[in-house]
């Protein structure tokens, strides 16, 4: 085969970055203005925003689905424990979304007017770490070397799950930012998404074709949000169309998937 039979991919999976307060969750509702059905896997418990008329037009709200999956703390035997379910009905809700006993699909029967968003990869560790220290039986303990290696290790497969062919709708994975040496540029720091451990994060982006960064600029009325899609000095990014995509423009998700599904 050659390039001439190929057909450029439709599903877009991306990685989207920011720091917090960014305007990562509010700026998905830009997605639902364009159509697309979403169903948003909510692990920061900041989903108020898309409440406000002004970031997302009440109408619309019905295109969005979500299930919050933040593991609240409980006292047990006077400890405070996390409740460590979030991550088990993570996987669950991705193999059967089920809203009022009824079935909504799964990420391998949703399509490409779909969009399943994990909001957030940061705190979707969190809930990894406490499924894994709960198997072992040390829930809210502090992590041992070998819980690190387990819940990197299936934060990963997550991520690999999402980015597998045989899920054909469109992925969104938000991430904050940490900062830590890089070793092919010689330790100077740089900008990873935020993940479990060290070896982790510099590795995450390998598995999207669409690596964004939402910024935020200015205050009050002057406020103004902006995507990067090319690498800066500190973050590597990346997009499937660069002929199509100008380096920084407005912080449309919507405007943004419909250059990257151009065919």
């Amino acid at each position: 085969m050659t390039l001439e039979t190929h057909t450029s991919a439709t599903i877009v999976k991306m990685l989207l970055l920011g720091r917090s307060g960014a305007g990562k969750t509010g700026h998905l509702g830009t997605l639902a203005k364009a159509g697309y059905r979403i169903f948003l896997a909510d692990f920061d418990s900041g989903l108020d925003i898309l409440l406000d008329p002004k970031v997302l037009d009440p109408a619309l709200r019905s295109k969005i689905h979500y299930q919050t999956f933040y593991d609240k703390n409980l006292l047990l035997n006077g400890q405070m424990r996390p409740e460590a379910k979030g991550y088990t009905n993570f996987i669950n809700a991705m193999s059967d979304w089920k809203e009022d006993g009824k079935s909504l699909g799964s990420i391998y029967t949703w399509g490409e007017n779909d969009i399943f968003v994990v909001d957030s990869l940061t705190f979707l560790g969190n809930a990894i770490m406490n499924h894994v220290l709960a198997l072992g039986g040390r829930g809210g303990q502090k992590p041992q070397l070998q819980d690190y290696g387990a819940a990197v290790d299936t934060q990963e497969a997550v991520i690999e799950t999402l980015y597998n062919p045989a899920v054909k709708c469109n992925v969104v994975v938000t991430a904050h930012l940490t900062y830590m040496g890089d070793e092919a540029t010689g330790g100077v720091n740089k900008a990873f998404p935020s993940a479990i451990g060290r070896k982790l994060p510099p590795k995450i982006s390998r598995y999207f074709n669409n690596v964004v960064q939402i910024q935020k600029s200015g205050m009050g009325a002057n406020v103004k949000f902006e995507l990067q899609t090319t690498a800066t000095h500190d973050t590597d990014l990346k997009v499937s169309k660069p002929s199509l995509i100008k380096p920084v423009m407005p912080a449309d998700l919507g405007e943004l998937f419909k250059l990257l599904r151009q065919n």
